[in-house]
């Protein structure tokens, strides 16, 4: 579970467990609510500006981190199927990237958690 504030609206939303499909829930909150829960996340907190850039059909999300993630870049995309995901080229100018999509380290929750993998 997370509380995010993104432009004008505060999110919370609730991810399962998983690595390449899982369920996401996302509610806008008030204000007040975001504030209250914040607090809470002191210490755990990740900063980071994102990306959407278009290739073919979809959305690729780049994430770049900062504060204590600062040079961390990650390239996500959402997919309708798995077929269409384990099928993904990634473009021409991400080439040589490496797929963390199965290593838990890379997890928003861990990186909050632990910073940045080795």
């Amino acid at each position: 579970m997370r509380v995010r504030h993104y432009i004008n609206k505060y999110y919370l939303t609730v991810k399962s467990t998983g690595s390449l499909t899982r369920q996401e829930w996302n509610e806008i909150i008030p204000k007040w609510v975001f504030k209250a829960l914040w607090r809470y996340t002191e210490g755990r907190r990740i900063e980071k500006v994102r990306y959407t850039i278009p290739f073919r059909s979809l959305n690729l999300e780049v994430d770049l981190y900062h504060g204590n993630l600062k040079g961390l870049l990650v390239l996500e995309c959402e997919f309708s199927n798995e077929k269409m995901a384990r099928n993904f080229q990634l473009p021409d100018w991400a080439k040589g990237a490496i797929d963390i999509t199965e290593n838990e380290s890379y997890k928003n929750k861990n990186l909050a958690l632990y910073g940045a993998p080795k």
